[in-house]
This record gives C-alpha cells, sequence and structure tokens, in this order.
C-alpha cells in the first residue's frame, strides 16, 4: 500500500493505521505486509503530513483464503480381481493442501503394512489419485490387504497433521461366465404384486439388469443375496 501525497509542501512524515489503532514503526510511505493471513484484512488509513499540511490515505484489505481440509481417502477399486488378469487399485485422496497418498500391502496374520513405491500419481489442484498397478495376479494376492493412506497439514500451523487411511481387501477369483435361472412364465392375478426370482452364478459375482419387452426397467425395488457363489435378485413390481 502506497500512501498518497501532492503538493510542495515539504518532507512529509507518516504514519500508519489499522482499523484505527496505529501501527508501531511504520514510517515509510509504503506499508508491505508479507505473508498475508486473514488476520491481516481490515480498514488501513495512512497519513502523511508536512508543517502545512496532513493528507490522509485509506485502504480496505480483505485477504481471501481458503480453510485447512483435513485428508480423505477412498479406495474406489472393486474388490475383485481375475486369476492371471492384471489389476489396478485406485485411491483418491482430498484435501487441503492436497495430501500425499500412498499405497500400502499388509498380509494375513501380519501387523505393519509394507509400503508400495510403484504407484503412478495424476494431481490436480483439489485432489490427487493414486494407482497401483498388480500385473498377472496369482493365488497369492487373495486376502491381501491394500491400504491407501493419506497425510497433509493445517495450512497454518504445520505442527498439525491429519492422517487417514481407507483399505481393500483383494479377492482373486477365476473368471466364470453367468447363467441365469430365471422361471420362464408368471402368471397372477391383476392388482396383485409380481415378484420376480433372478439367479445368477458367476466370478466375480456380476451385477443384472432387468428388461420388460425388450425395454430397461429403472427404479424398481431390489434385494440382493449371496449364497456359495450364487447372487439371488428379486424385484417387486406393483402390476398396473
Amino acid at each position: 500500500m502506497v500512501c498518497s501525497e501532492s503538493g510542495p509542501n515539504g518532507d512529509p512524515t507518516f504514519s500508519w493505521y489499522k482499523n484505527g489503532a496505529k501501527l508501531g514503526g511504520e514510517t515509510a510511505r509504503i506499508l508491505e505486509v508479507k505473508n498475508t493471513m486473514r488476520a491481516d484484512s481490515g480498514m488501513y488509513q495512512c497519513f502523511a503530513a508536512t508543517v502545512y499540511s496532513k493528507e490522509q490515505s485509506t485502504f480496505a484489505v480483505t485477504v481471501s483464503a481458503l480453510d485447512s481440509v483435513p485428508v480423505k481417502v477412498t479406495v474406489t477399486s472393486d474388490e475383485y480381481g481375475l486369476l492371471g488378469e492384471n489389476a489396478q487399485l485406485s485411491c483418491v485422496g482430498q484435501g487441503n493442501p492436497v495430501p500425499s497418498v500412498t499405497w500400502h500391502r499388509k498380509e494375513a496374520n501380519t501387523v505393519n503394512a509394507i509400503a508400495i513405491d510403484n504407484v503412478v500419481y495424476k494431481e490436480t489442484f483439489i485432489e490427487i489419485l493414486a494407482m497401483l498397478n498388480i500385473a498377472n495376479l496369482s493365488m497369492a494376492e487373495d486376502g491381501i490387504e491394500y491400504i491407501c493412506k493419506g497425510v497433509n497439514t493445517d495450512l497454518y500451523e504445520s505442527s498439525i497433521i491429519y492422517q487417514a487411511d481407507s483399505s481393500i481387501i483383494l479377492q482373486v477369483v477365476q473368471a466364470i461366465e453367468p447363467s441365469i435361472s430365471l422361471p420362464s412364465t408368471s402368471v397372477i392375478k391383476s392388482g396383485m404384486p409380481l415378484t420376480l426370482i433372478c439367479s445368477v452364478e458367476g466370478s466375480p459375482p456380476p451385477t443384472i439388469e432387468w428388461f420388460m419387452n425388450g425395454l430397461k426397467i429403472d427404479g424398481e425395488a431390489e434385494e440382493t443375496y449371496v449364497t456359495d457363489g450364487w447372487v439371488e435378485y428379486i424385484r417387486v413390481k406393483q402390476p398396473t
């Protein structure tokens, strides 16, 4: 901020005020505030005085700053991987500042998780994506817990550290094409609820979509049960 002065009225002296309180030691024409924080917002005044005149400059200052946001991590991958195929585990870390994110591998019956180095990162201004690639899945990977850990610090107090984690237990399965068991006909009385049960076998557990006369049905109530590799989908519809 630069204090204004005008006219050949001699060498002025300068004094600075913030919100009506004098800023001690500030006697230069230019007031510089380094490493501004929101607390530096306020009304600043400068007085340039000579023996003949006194001139005032006013500055309304607003320091805008984002709030600190503690880290949050979310594993976005499916827990199933196909035997002999490649798998990619993805984790999104969010926070302000953008956190650092690492993947760790924890075997069954062990306490400590081992950090993994071969992670690919993609970062934006608001989040970071950490992708762990596992080549040629074997049954040795079945049941292994992979943990995504994130860390960031407070924007204004670096001694405050935020931590979070999210994990996934990888299940390695042999690919099995889905087979479907569905009653071919259903006869009910008009006005009565219709319940259709579709039993599907497959690995990984398949998802299912319902169609009526070739058109996909959306928004119907659905319950899912998994037993011994079979997935039973029950869809209930009130007939019209």
